[in-house]
């Protein structure tokens, strides 16, 4: 008892504190955060590659069947061609009518229209596959300024 401090001596303190993160919870949940949000973008990347190979084989799909179209088209203008050469060619020898003469001609003008809309739609068609594979600037020659 003669060591312990008495009112003249001197007070000695000694502290410590640790401090110890038991399992990291903070960066165990925002590692989990960071690795849901990552999963996340790629799902979202497998999606827009799926719908984009959806868009393309639409595209090729409707361009190949404008160009069916248009090869019909054109084979049924000239089919009317030849009906109204062939009713002309009656009406003049006496053996038709003015009347099939002009719905032959009429028939003719009707196979021209529907070939011109089948070149139309065969040209909206391609354009449309230019701008989804990304080569329409290139192709119709358009520059954006920098």
């Amino acid at each position: 008892m003669g060591n312990l401090p008495d009112g003249n001596g001197y007070n000695w303190n000694v502290g410590v504190s640790v401090s110890v993160p038991w399992g990291l919870h903070a960066d165990k949940a925002r590692l989990r955060t960071a690795k849901i949000s990552l999963l996340q973008q790629q799902t979202r990347l497998q999606q827009l590659d799926q719908t984009l190979l959806v868009n393309v084989r639409g595209s090729v799909r409707a361009v190949a069947t404008n160009i069916v179209a248009v090869e019909i088209a054109g084979k049924a203008t000239e089919l009317s061609q030849k009906q109204y050469e062939l009713q002309k060619a009656r009406f003049d020898a006496g053996l038709s009518t003015s009347r099939l003469v002009l719905q032959a001609q009429d028939d003719l003008e009707a196979a021209r229209v529907n070939e011109l809309q089948s070149k139309v739609s065969l040209r909206v068609a391609l354009a449309e596959l230019h701008r989804i594979d990304g080569s329409s600037l290139e192709r119709y020659r358009i520059a954006l300024p920098e």
